[in-house]
């Protein structure tokens, strides 16, 4: 059985090499923290919030699931015949339980360990009429809904969710009849350097990096710059939560050369200046959280690190676990 701590150590085994972005979150730490709900509530991007929504309507409650790890994967444009861009597919129920269009420039799909009943889950489906698709030598249930969510049991304490496409690669992957992370060792270089006792912890590379910090409030107020071209040299990021007394960020970016790396610490320095005067015009005599954080480089690396105390969190933050994962 794979017990709800161990979901870290799935995740090399069990994700497509053509990930480019994977985090992981310990939801029986962070649950700990008293402002958990208004944090989530704050926190929960759009398209989590649609996973959860399907997930509740096969009876899994949040309270059931210690620990998610999640995965994206860019979806690679197809064009016509002129070289122009083709409209996105819907990819997902068969002909069995129609069509979801997903709405997204990624693909989304990940694990959950917790504690499933997975003879309740079926008899759920059943009642509702919630397809049953056959995946491998498995059922997926897969919910209608704004974006593709289909659920399939892995073990009692363990589940995979996705569209049809990323759920066949975790099966395939975990039953030795696909690729998986193994064969990208950058990711798997990035994952060897992550701690382990992080409450919340990510990697990205290539097009990944981008998305990521799309997420930061730190970034809204320099929404006219590209960030795709911002982050272009940026090899590849690491970052990591820890909670305990204050709540602990740490961010590394790899760069192409250690000069991109001092003009991304000036971007950043900017953008940190910026914050600030647009913090104290619209908060006057209130404690700005991100005055704390320390931007530098060394060599091709930027890190950028912040120790803030949680109730500052429930103002404004430069971070989420999942501000915007599109």
């Amino acid at each position: 059985m794979v017990r709800a701590q161990e979901l870290a150590n799935e995740t090399v085994v069990s994700f497509p090499p053509e990930t480019t972005r994977l985090e992981f979150i310990r939801l029986t730490s962070i649950r700990e923290l008293p402002s958990y709900a208004a944090l989530r509530e704050k926190y929960t991007s759009e398209r989590l919030a649609e996973l959860q929504t399907s997930l509740a309507e096969l009876g899994i409650r949040d309270a059931d699931i210690d620990q998610l790890a999640l995965a994206w994967q860019p979806i690679e444009e197809a064009k016509d015949a002129n070289g122009e861009p083709l409209p996105v597919s819907p990819l997902d129920l068969d002909k069995d339980g129609g069509h979801i269009q997903n709405r997204y420039s990624t693909f989304m799909g990940g694990m959950a360990a917790g504690r499933f009943d997975w003879k309740a889950i079926a008899k759920t489906a059943g009642e509702k009429g919630i397809p049953s698709i056959p995946m491998n030598e498995s059922r997926a249930y897969c919910m209608r809904g704004k974006s593709p969510a289909c659920v399939v049991a892995l073990q009692d304490s363990l589940g995979a969710f996705g569209n049809q496409k990323i759920l066949r690669e975790i099966l395939d992957a975990r039953e030795g009849r696909g690729s998986n992370l193994i064969s990208a060792p950058r990711m798997v270089k990035l994952l060897q350097g992550v701690p382990r006792d992080a409450a919340i912890w990510g990697v990205a590379i290539g097009p990944g990096v981008s998305d990521w910090f799309q997420g930061w409030d730190l970034t809204q107020g320099s929404a006219q710059l590209d960030w795709k071209v911002v982050f272009k040299p940026v090899k590849s990021l690491q970052y990591s939560v820890v909670v305990g007394e204050k709540i602990s960020l740490n961010v590394k970016l790899q760069c192409t050369t250690s000069m991109a790396a001092a003009t991304l610490t000036q971007a950043f320095r900017g953008m940190k200046i910026l914050q600030g005067w647009m913090w104290d015009k619209q908060n006057p005599g209130r404690p700005n959280p991100v005055k704390s954080m320390e931007i530098a480089s060394s060599g091709d690396e930027v890190v950028i690190t912040l120790v803030t105390a949680e109730e500052s969190l429930r103002d404004s933050s430069p971070f989420s676990a999942q501000a915007a994962p599109q």
